[in-house]
């Protein structure tokens, strides 16, 4: 019997850039709920995505488009849940452009059976 278990798979406070992760030999891996925080800045909001295995874009968040406010510097946040499965040896990745952003990515582990 399959085993499940919930993770963090990433967290990071204030990132600027790609952070990816490859899937350990021995679980698949569901992307399950994807936070993100901006707390305002100079470049009117970053642009964020959630990106998968094959590097295609899962989701993409923008901040003032969103949530439609006139001030592009608001803070804002936002959440994405799915369920997107990955193998043992794949990759995923979050990454931020523009203003940094405290972002959280978590799912389960399945263990193989």
């Amino acid at each position: 019997m399959s085993r499940v278990y919930s993770v963090p798979l990433i967290v990071v406070q204030g990132l600027v850039g790609t952070v990816e992760q490859i899937v350990p030999a021995d679980v698949q891996c569901v992307l399950r709920c994807f936070d993100v925080y901006w707390g305002g800045g100079t470049s009117g909001s970053p642009s964020v995505r959630l990106i998968g295995a094959s590097g295609q874009t899962i989701i993409e968040m923008h901040g003032a488009d969103l949530l439609g406010t006139s001030d592009p510097l608001d803070s804002w946040s936002r959440q994405w849940a799915g369920r997107q499965v990955l193998h043992p040896g794949q990759s995923f990745a979050v990454s931020v452009a523009g203003d940094p952003a405290d972002v959280t990515l978590s799912g389960y582990h399945l263990s193989l059976p």
